[in-house]
């Protein structure tokens, strides 16, 4: 890692939704997941708040498909 670069959100999980491409572990799709390393913190910042989201929503995706 690099000074400028955040920890990595993986969490070694690594399976992606087909509907929308999104990692059930971290939220982040297999480009985003590849450019991680050579993005801005700045863009990573920001990943790191849509991931949130991303996550929140396929958690309430599975929560519902259970129910």
């Amino acid at each position: 890692m690099s000074a400028g670069t955040l920890p990595s959100p993986c969490i070694d999980v690594c399976i992606f939704e087909r509907a929308n491409g999104w990692c059930t572990g971290c939220g982040r799709t297999k480009p985003e997941c590849s450019k991680w390393r050579t993005m801005p913190r700045r863009e990573q910042q920001a990943l790191l708040a849509t991931l949130r989201k991303r996550l929140r929503a396929l958690s309430d995706q599975t929560s519902r498909s259970v129910s």
